[in-house]
């Protein structure tokens, strides 16, 4: 789990450095643009159909989701 925190942080503050980064514009001719986002989510419980918690095997799941942008002519 604490890996898993690592992680987390890790993409949260590439996430905040990139967003100062935000950009309106197309790139340049020649130039890009690379953002990565990622997710880490885990779980052992759920609440079932009365509302209630309930135990359940251990639930993963983490995602990179890469952005590619990159500048081919002037417009």
């Amino acid at each position: 789990m604490h890996l898993a925190r690592v992680f987390l942080c890790f993409f949260a503050a590439i996430n905040f450095f990139n967003s100062a980064l935000a950009n309106p514009w197309l790139q340049k001719p020649g130039e890009g643009l690379l953002i990565l986002n990622g997710l880490a989510y885990a779980t052992d419980t759920y609440f079932d159909s009365e509302g209630q918690k309930t135990a359940q095997p251990r639930f993963s799941k983490y995602e990179l989701n890469p952005y590619l942008e990159y500048g081919l002519n002037e417009h």
